[in-house]
């Protein structure tokens, strides 16, 4: 019952590795500010008639929280985690990372080699692998037998194209992660640092959060940020009150 590189995201090690992550994977902290942290008082409601108990129990759930109002009405946890136990995010990561560039105010509009030129001659010289690769690269899987340590953004230069500039929305973790490169060659600062500072303080988190990194520190922002329940909460309160505009742009791309 080894939990190891090679079964951490598979039934049952998941359920210790996902908010055990950085044991088994490098990682950068994201702190908080103690002296600012958000209230998210308890006022605890009787959900009885929607079963959700056994809903959780059903679908193997690790953590839920129901916020309404600023008030925690509904906090419940399994398999070990607890309030202090910050959870890996998987790709609610890109959200975060969204977050980060709409504060830091990077124009999008711009093209990626304009920020990253190691990657002209790439895909994404025109515009945007091998998964597996990919998560080696990341640290996220075991090496084979007599391969070489690679890296995230050495990865990166090895894709090729796959779809123009302004074209259609194509799902591409690695994109994610590229952006996460832009951030910081935009700010010459480590995003870790950034995120910090631009989002996590802001939104009153009560308790620091990390990322996953690769071996020389390029964090895993397609998938990698591990947070606590509570303060990812706090993330959506603080948008509806602090940033609703941006809430209402969402809702229009949405919509169109």
């Amino acid at each position: 019952m080894q939990v190891t590189l090679a079964n951490w995201r598979t039934a049952p090690f998941n359920r210790w590795a996902f908010h055990h992550v950085r044991e088994l994977v490098p990682s950068a902290d994201i702190p908080n500010d103690p002296r600012a942290v958000r209230a998210l008082p308890a006022a605890p409601r009787d959900f009885k008639g929607l079963d959700i108990e056994a809903f959780l129990r059903e679908t193997d759930t690790d953590g839920m929280a129901i916020v309404r109002r600023g008030q925690l009405v509904f906090e419940r946890y399994a398999s070990g985690m607890t309030d202090e136990t910050p959870h890996i995010l998987m790709s609610i990561s890109k959200s975060m990372l969204g977050l980060l560039i709409q504060e830091l105010g990077i124009d999008v509009q711009r093209r990626v080699v304009d920020f990253v030129p190691e990657l002209r001659n790439g895909a994404y010289g025109a515009a945007s692998g091998p998964i597996v690769e990919y998560r080696k690269a990341t640290g996220w899987n075991p090496l084979g037998p007599g391969e070489t340590p690679s890296d995230l953004h050495a990865f990166l230069g090895t894709l090729q194209e796959t779809k123009p500039h302004g074209g259609p929305v194509h799902y591409v973790s690695p994109n994610s992660d590229l952006l996460g490169w832009v951030v910081e060659r935009a700010t010459g600062r480590r995003y870790g640092e950034l995120m910090s500072e631009r989002v996590w303080k802001k939104i009153g988190a009560e308790r620091s959060a990390y990322i996953t990194v690769d071996r020389l520190g390029a964090p895993r922002c397609a998938g990698g940020m591990c947070t606590t329940l509570r303060d990812l909460a706090r993330v959506g309160q603080w948008l509806i009150e602090e940033r609703p505009a941006f809430l209402e742009e969402l809702e229009t791309k949405g919509d169109s």
